[in-house]
């Protein structure tokens, strides 16, 4: 669909594909431990850390649409937003 889309090369655009689906396991793992991280201050207690929402994402999309979108994306999502 990329290749016929913008005439990009095959080689770019599955490459492309390639990194995104990268990027989107390696946020997603990101997330996975982040949840789970805690900090003990006092015995028998634990705090986890408060996610910070950036509201709305939005990314420029140039030679690079779908690598691009999910770098600002599963950022987002990784991060807590909807």
């Amino acid at each position: 669909m990329l290749t016929r889309e913008m005439g990009k090369p095959y080689k770019e655009s599955f490459d492309e594909v390639s990194w995104s689906a990268e990027r989107g396991r390696y946020y997603a793992e990101i997330a996975r431990h982040e949840t789970a991280r805690c900090s003990a201050g006092v015995d028998g207690q634990f705090h986890l850390p408060p996610r910070t929402r950036s509201g709305v994402c939005d990314h420029p999309a140039f030679n690079y649409p779908l690598c691009l979108l999910l770098l600002a994306a599963a950022a987002a999502l990784a991060s807590g937003n909807a």
